[in-house]
């Protein structure tokens, strides 16, 4: 069914919530803001092992459980949080993800967001977490073609069966008022292809989310991952070269030129100073 479309009153509390972000950034660091969104690691175990993560080098025992997950859920609700994001590791690996969501949704919580690499997402899974409440996804995309995307997710066919996961949520969307993304981490070993990663997305209507490869968050570190997080300035102009020509040309579904800019200075900033402390909530 198509659940109701956000209320202004939600829109309205989260440009609430991003401009004060920035008052605390800029001119009052003592500034308390009282956070609108949570993301709900779910499980740090994934079915996959790309080469930009940490999670799949080791197995997480002993995770919170179904209970307990409902009861960080019901204290959210308490809280009067704006939007749940669901996330892991891969949070489809865990059985009672969909029941988890539904909790959200009778719980209140309108705007219920899945991160997923898309590869458990069948139809029986589909329909589980739509019917369960929802209506936004980032779908894990490391490379326009199978011989990319595999590498860095490090299982052969993953391309394949992502595109055609993600091809049927797209054709949904409008019957269920769908938000679906492309979410693309840029690095080292797939740098060259965002050019082409853009017309892709174009191609599939797909609005594109650029992530960047770091190894400076407790799901990334690890020497692996720091390679990956070593992009030559040359790759990176190249790439941006060709990038912004796309973006020229048609930028519909594309990140905006100063969504572009800012990969170079991220990259070009060891110590990344400036990544913003919501960046990841901007999804």
């Amino acid at each position: 069914r198509r659940l109701p479309v956000v209320a202004l009153a939600d829109k309205a509390r989260m440009l609430g919530f991003v401009t004060e972000l920035a008052v605390k950034e800029h001119l009052s660091p003592r500034l308390a803001v009282r956070p609108l969104v949570a993301e709900l690691f779910l499980t740090d175990n994934c079915n996959l092992r790309c080469i930009s993560c940490n999670c799949w080098r080791s197995v997480t025992r002993d995770e919170l459980t179904g209970e307990e997950w409902a009861g960080v859920i019901d204290q959210l609700a308490d809280l009067n949080f704006l939007k749940v994001n669901f996330t892991g590791g891969e949070p489809l690996l865990r059985h009672d993800a969909p029941a988890l969501i539904a909790h959200a949704r009778d719980r209140g919580l309108r705007n219920l967001h899945l991160n997923t690499n898309a590869v458990l997402l069948d139809e029986r899974r589909r329909t589980a977490v739509l019917d369960a409440g929802i209506r936004s996804f980032n779908i894990s995309v490391d490379g326009p073609d199978a011989g990319t995307h595999d590498a860095v997710r490090g299982h052969a066919g993953a391309f394949d069966i992502t595109m055609r996961h993600l091809e049927a949520l797209v054709a949904r969307r409008g019957e269920l008022n769908l938000r679906v993304r492309m979410n693309y981490t840029v690095m080292r070993s797939n740098v060259d292809t965002l050019p082409d990663i853009m017309r892709l997305a174009q191609r599939l209507r797909v609005r594109l989310y650029l992530n960047l490869a770091t190894d400076h968050t407790f799901l990334f570190r690890h020497a692996a991952v720091h390679i990956e997080t070593r992009v030559p300035d040359a790759a990176v102009d190249r790439a941006l070269a060709a990038a912004e020509d796309v973006l020229r040309r048609d930028s519909r579904m594309l990140p905006r030129f100063s969504e572009l800019a800012y990969l170079r200075r991220r990259f070009d900033d060891v110590v990344q100073r400036d990544v913003p402390c919501a960046e990841s909530q901007a999804k």
